[in-house]
């Protein structure tokens, strides 16, 4: 959604200042975009007062016209009881002592609206040595004035993200080396982001290749040599012994045996060990096809011929550049690792996370080959992780397991270099580690077959079958839309659903298009002026401008007669042909059963899913032109292109014969549903005037309501913010929409209980 930064930053939020000269505002129709106001003298005229008897949650008449709901569920419904002494008075605006001919100040407005509401705040950053061009976007939030994040923990993927500077968790996002941050990556709700890995989408990193001088060279060792070296690093953290120490004649020597004609000084020597590793001829881990570490030492012979001999030499500048880095300051770290290559920042972090997780046990010279031993620091943690992502997945065969996740079962050490890889923990931040995860649980499942082992992470949008049950990666479309039936943990969601059209045991790839809509530079930027609780900024704020969104839900009014009635997949025909090395790939669709009809919905786009903030102290007022309109999830099927022009609108009766066999049965499908439609529903909306107004969609109760609105939302390609109403008030949840230019919200209810077969997570 690209805002006009030009004609009006405020995305339309436009607040008139008291004066004497006002002019006319133009008809509302006749406008395409609300932020294209011109600038007048006066606030516009506020609509009529809201009535806070309404509980549909908006100020707007509703969409559509609310079908008969039955009433027979709710006696399996009830509210998880709030705790003692947390519960709170229900707000009323406008607040005591006020009423709605009256203005407020500033400091009072502030106290009365904006206290414990998040305030969202976007950034762009350069990146390092390349100018303007290359920048990375990043949103934070705040509440109270405190740096405030809705993440969830997962142990499962600490190591998918790193701080090159400083210890413990990144307080902001571009404090990890990997961008997008995986740190600040999941939102708690499964299958969903947050806000700042939805604004980083659309950051531009610097992907050219920099041309270095080459006047450091390295020396060229053989492999005796550089593991002679590694040893002695391995003793030097053993007995925590400076290797420098306070001799410079030593720092010399050991500089010399490494770079032809080293400088003397100590800081000479960092550019040297940096120009010397920036070099073509080693291994660029910053790429995604070479982060599997594994696969470059795991061997049971070594040679000077081989790959690994590249990798552990590099390996050994790394460690000798980190260990005279580590010598300065903590100010003058970082400013020095600011401004290095990010090739050689990516080797420094390598030097790290092998000097926390692996060792060299012993190392044997005879004959053409080498034998090299290591020592698994971590093997014991690391298999406690893989034993706690098999339980929350449910893995089949998980009792087979206990023998291998207690260590009581053979060494594992001459298995796959993912296997490997992930045991030794010497694991590269970034997307990896879920596919390490997932590849490692398969190899140590003598059950699995060989049908899953082209599970890769150049991949996003994969997932299998496996007895019974389907398990999607959180990148795929399938995962995010069927998440709030699953679990989700270490980048996996699952166990999901039965796919038909898969075999017992098989990988799968889901076709997925963009979306329509992403967010563009200029938005990241003006998502503060964009989103403030007190809409644009004034000298006074009148407090008729305001109104309370009741978060109360009508049990009567929860729709329960939607199921999801069966996931299908259906081969693309330019797939069809046996490959050995990369996976089929499939058409997906959700069918729905709903009010006796069978409701198909494809998994077109690979839309978004962002888990709102919480907020404190709420409900909050919601000032009156954040615009949204509001409807029931049984609601959504007659709702046509959201958000889109008209020039757009789908015509559904128009057969096509391009695609899969399972589009063209949708497009049929669906469109004689909607002359059916028109049977329980008088209108069937298609609308090309909502760009900037949000859909908000209540899809309270079961999670096959949730799973509806998400599937809807993939089917028409459209983001969405989901809300838990528990947690986040509905006024704050519209404002993060509109600071994300998203068009839908859906509103979801955790504190809800269903007693019997329907249980909510």
């Amino acid at each position: 959604m690209k805002m006009n930064s030009e004609n009006c930053r405020l995305c339309g939020l436009v607040r008139f200042k008291s004066g004497s000269k006002k002019e006319k505002l133009p008809p509302r129709d006749d406008r395409n975009k609300r932020y294209e106001y011109e600038k007048i003298c006066d606030r516009k005229p506020p609509p009529k007062k809201y009535n806070n008897s309404l509980k549909t949650s908006s100020s707007c008449e509703s969409l559509l016209k609310k079908s008969d709901y039955s009433t027979s569920h709710t006696r399996f419904l009830r509210r998880r009881p709030k705790s003692l002494g947390l519960s709170e008075p229900e707000k009323i605006w406008p607040p005591l002592g006020y009423d709605e001919s009256q203005n407020l100040s500033p400091a009072k407005a502030k106290a009365l609206i904006c206290s414990g509401a998040p305030l969202f705040f976007g950034h762009k950053l350069p990146t390092s040595l390349f100018g303007k061009e290359s920048y990375h976007l990043f949103a934070t939030i705040l509440v109270d004035g405190i740096q405030h994040s809705d993440g969830r923990e997962d142990i499962t993927l600490e190591a998918a993200s790193f701080r090159l500077q400083g210890s413990g968790l990144s307080k902001y996002p571009w404090e990890t080396l990997e961008q997008p941050s995986m740190a600040f990556k999941y939102g708690p709700r499964p299958g969903t982001i947050r806000l700042n890995h939805w604004a980083n989408m659309k950051s531009r990193p610097d992907r050219s290749a920099k041309e270095f001088s080459l006047d450091a060279k390295p020396r060229d060792l053989t492999i005796k040599n550089i593991i002679d070296r590694l040893l002695d690093f391995d003793m030097s953290i053993e007995y925590n012994r400076n290797i420098l120490g306070n001799d410079p004649h030593n720092n010399f020597s050991r500089i010399s045996e490494l770079i032809v004609c080293p400088q003397n000084t100590f800081d000479f020597q960092i550019h040297d060990l940096v120009k010397a590793l920036s070099q073509k001829s080693w291994i660029d881990f910053s790429k995604k096809k070479n982060q599997i570490v594994g696969k470059f030492f795991i061997n049971a012979t070594y040679s000077d011929e081989g790959l690994h001999k590249i990798f552990f030499h590099q390996l050994l500048l790394g460690l000798e550049l980190d260990l005279r880095i580590r010598s300065y300051s903590e100010e003058a770290k970082i400013e020095l690792l600011k401004h290095l290559p990010d090739k050689v920042k990516w080797d420094i972090a390598l030097s790290k996370i092998w000097r926390r997780n692996l060792r060299i046990k012993d190392y044997k010279a005879g004959g053409p080959n080498d034998r090299i031993r290591f020592q698994l620091c971590k093997k014991k943690e690391q298999l406690a992780k893989l034993h706690e992502f098999a339980k929350t997945l449910k893995w089949p065969t998980l009792s087979s397991l206990t023998p291998i996740f207690s260590g009581s079962s053979e060494e594992l050490e001459n298995y796959s270099p993912d296997l490997m890889s992930y045991l030794t923990g010497v694991i590269l931040p970034g997307p990896t580690l879920p596919y390490l995860l997932m590849n490692t649980l398969i190899d140590i499942d003598p059950s699995s077959s060989s049908n899953l082992s082209k599970l890769k992470h150049q991949f996003p949008n994969i997932g299998f079958q496996y007895r019974g049950s389907t398990y999607w990666t959180s990148n795929s479309i399938a995962g995010k839309v069927l998440a709030p039936t699953c679990k989700e943990i270490g980048g996996w969601i699952g166990p999901a659903r039965t796919a038909i059209g898969l075999d017992r045991t098989q990988v799968a790839l889901i076709r997925q298009r963009k979306p329509k809509r992403r967010l563009e530079e200029e938005d990241v930027e003006s998502m503060s002026e964009r989103s403030l609780p007190l809409g644009p900024i004034a000298e006074k704020y009148p407090v008729k401008d305001y109104f309370i969104l009741t978060s109360n839900v009508n049990l009567d009014l929860i729709t329960d007669d939607i199921r999801i009635a069966k996931l299908s997949l259906s081969p693309l025909s330019t797939s069809t042909k046996i490959n050995k090395i990369n996976p089929a790939t499939f058409d997906a669709s959700l069918y729905f059963a709903f009010k006796g009809t069978s409701w198909p919905l494809m998994l077109k786009y690979d839309v978004m899913f962002i888990n709102a903030s919480s907020c404190k102290n709420g409900p909050h007022p919601l000032f009156y032109d954040y615009e949204h309109k509001v409807v029931q999830v049984s609601d959504i099927l007659e709702i046509n292109n959201w958000a889109e022009e008209p020039s757009n609108f789908t015509n559904f009766n128009q057969k096509i014969h391009t695609g899969s066999a399972i589009e063209r049965i949708i497009l049929d499908t669906v469109g004689s549903q909607m002359t059916v439609s028109q049977t329980f529903s008088a209108n069937s909306t298609s609308t090309g005037k909502y760009d900037e107004k949000i859909l908000v969609i209540e899809a309270y109760g079961v999670n096959d309501n949730e799973v509806l609105a998400r599937a809807w939302c993939s089917h028409w390609g459209l983001n969405a913010l989901i809300s838990d109403i528990s947690k986040t008030c509905k006024a704050c949840a519209i404002r993060e929409s509109f600071a994300a230019c998203i068009n839908v919200l859906i509103l979801i209810d955790s504190s809800l209980i269903f007693n019997e077969e329907n249980v909510l997570y």
